[in-house]
C-alpha cells in the first residue's frame, strides 16, 4: 500500500478489478454462447439421429475416450433443442 492511500481506497480499487474481472469473464461467455449458436446452422440434421456412443462402442472404446464421446453427443444434442 502506498503512503498516500488509505484502506478504504485500495479496497475500492480490489472491488473495482474485481468487477472488472467478472464483467470480462461473462463477456467472454455470452461471445462463446452466441458464436456457438451461429455454428449450429452447420450441423447437419443427420445428427439428429446419429450418435457417436455407438460407434465408439463397435469399435470397442473405453475409457476417457468413450467419456468425451458421451459429452460430445450429449452437447450436440443440447445445441439442437
Amino acid at each position: 500500500m502506498a503512503d498516500d492511500e488509505n484502506y478504504l481506497e485500495t479496497t475500492r480499487k480490489r472491488i473495482t478489478q474485481i468487477g472488472n474481472t467478472l464483467g470480462f469473464v461473462r463477456l467472454i461467455k455470452n461471445a462463446s454462447l452466441k458464436d456457438n449458436q451461429n455454428l449450429l446452422k452447420f450441423i447437419p440434421k443427420l445428427l439428429e439421429d446419429y450418435k457417436f456412443e455407438d460407434v465408439a462402442y463397435d469399435l470397442s472404446v473405453g475409457g476417457e475416450t468413450l467419456e468425451a464421446v458421451k459429452m460430445f453427443d450429449e452437447c450436440v444434442r443440447l445445441m439442437q433443442k
